[in-house]
């Protein structure tokens, strides 16, 4: 008698929805703690657990200082023992200390309220699997079996940080070890060297657009890469930015139902029938903050319509297209001046005693 091998899958231990709209930029988890629930940013491109600022009294006396590697820079964060925080029925406190870090760049880019990170201090235990045509998460208790059901395996390695690396082709046959990137929305970094070797450097075609790390918001340059391989796998015409070393985002994970198993060391890919569409917003420039005058321009990026528009640091934003702006938080804001088009918005703002009311595009990618 013929026996169908029926594939073995590992105890589902939980699984959360991933707010639909931000498919695309970003992958959310809730984290409960202190009685509520907290959008954290699933990322397997960061080490350890990150809170944001707004818990800083809640920590107690900082632990540690390290120093934390970003793809645009190193940053000093204090590091604590971590509150009582649970993914689903995982412990925060597994991961060990805590980082605490202003993740207002994160809220203001995104659009969204990201209050934490979720890192790889504690999803290396787990099977992961971020299924972006459902907007589903899963947290799997591994096994020691190969899932082809999965899709194509392809094997990962860690590094010093214990971030997960794969090794691709890009370009004619450059071979390039690329660290997996979930909470960067882009397609990828790829190094200085790397990016030089592939003639991004010289790219009359490339072009300046925004990325967001624990170091803030930063600019950096784009190219488009003729051709990707990993495993039997080849992709054709991605954008890439420049980094410090090379990177695969979320923009690029998000073509598939992708499992990561961290115990085995292995990422299955499944391409899926009508991949999500990465999601590069239009937006402002404006990297907004409260103080007790209001909502206030901390920041405005460098060739951005804001500014083109002649908004200054220091104004003070009274209304988003005639709609009151005061009680706004800074990200709820940052949703208004953000958009899959580049449409046009009205910003009234208060400059000393003087009312404002500029007209501006948005646009993709300063």
């Amino acid at each position: 008698m013929t026996q169908l091998h029926v594939p073995v899958q590992p105890t589902v231990q939980e699984s959360f929805a991933s707010a639909e709209d931000v498919r695309g930029l970003c992958v959310l988890v809730p984290v409960h703690t202190g009685g509520k629930t907290y959008a954290f940013l699933l990322d397997t491109g960061s080490s350890g657990v990150i809170f944001d600022e707004m818990f800083r009294e809640e920590l107690g006396k900082p632990q540690a200082t390290r120093r934390l590697h970003t793809g645009y820079g190193a940053d000093r964060v204090p590091f604590f023992r971590p509150p009582e925080a649970f993914l689903g029925s995982v412990d925060l406190a597994a991961g060990g200390l805590a980082g605490c870090a202003d993740l207002s760049a994160f809220r203001v880019l995104y659009g969204c309220d990201v209050r934490g990170i979720v890192g790889m201090s504690v999803l290396r235990d787990y099977v992961v699997r971020i299924d972006f045509d459902r907007s589903e998460v899963e947290l799997m208790t591994p096994d020691d079996l190969p899932h082809p059901e999965w899709g194509m395996a392809v094997p990962i390695e860690f590094d010093w940080a214990g971030i997960p690396v794969v090794t691709a082709s890009v370009g004619a046959n450059v071979k390039v070890r690329m660290d997996i990137d979930s909470g960067d929305n882009s397609y990828g970094d790829l190094s200085p060297e790397v990016f030089r070797r592939l003639g991004g450097a010289d790219d009359s075609e490339s072009r300046e657009v925004t990325a967001v790390s624990l170091g803030g918001i930063h600019t950096t340059k784009s190219t488009r890469v003729t051709g990707l391989r990993i495993g039997h796998y080849t992709y054709r015409d991605l954008p890439f930015t420049e980094g410090r070393w090379s990177t695969l985002g979320l923009a690029f994970l998000a073509r598939h139902r992708v499992t990561f198993d961290f115990p085995n060391r292995k990422m299955y890919l499944m391409k899926l029938m009508q991949p999500v569409c990465p999601v590069t917003p239009c937006i402002s420039g404006l990297i907004l903050r409260r103080d007790s005058g209001g909502l206030v321009v901390g920041q405005v990026l460098a060739g951005s319509p804001a500014g083109e528009a002649g908004v200054r640091p220091g104004d003070v934003v009274l209304a988003i297209d005639g709609a009151d702006a005061s009680t706004l938080e800074p990200w709820q804001a940052a949703r208004l001046l953000m958009c899959d088009h580049d449409r046009e918005v009205t910003l009234t703002t208060r400059r000393g005693r003087e009312h404002h009311s500029r007209t501006f595009k948005l646009r993709r990618g300063l």
